[in-house]
């Protein structure tokens, strides 16, 4: 690698990791954005779409937690209200924290440079 190819990619990776960084804030504004390490780590590791692709995955698996939480708690208060107590809601269906989407955003990743899944998915 030459001085300026190293160069451009130093320059490149600024640039996705504000990129990035904006993606965050639109899609978790409720979580602290990671740290300019981690997007790093990311874009060493995966390329650019990937990391975009990883990120959006998680997204929708946080909405899909959210919403059988959501619907959990409602049947939950609906036994209440009835006087059939409330059942417990499983830990598995709790809402997903910023670390869990971290985790899940990275799992996702990682699969894909594996070869686990596809671009449409």
């Amino acid at each position: 690698m030459t001085p300026q190819e190293l160069i451009t990619k130093i320059e490149r990776q600024k640039q996705e990791r504000v990129a990035l960084a904006k993606l965050w804030e639109s899609l978790f504004p409720q979580c602290p954005m990671p740290g300019e390490r981690q997007l790093t780590i990311w874009l060493n590791l995966y390329e650019f779409e990937t990391v975009v692709a990883g990120l959006e995955r998680a997204l929708q698996q946080e909405q899909r937690r959210q919403q059988n939480f959501d619907d959990d708690r409602r049947e939950c208060l609906a036994n209440v209200a009835w006087g059939n107590g409330g059942k417990m809601i499983p830990t598995a269906l709790q809402p997903m924290d910023c670390e869990d989407i971290i985790r899940y955003a990275s799992g996702v990743m990682k699969g894909k440079k594996m070869g686990r899944f596809e671009d449409g998915e």
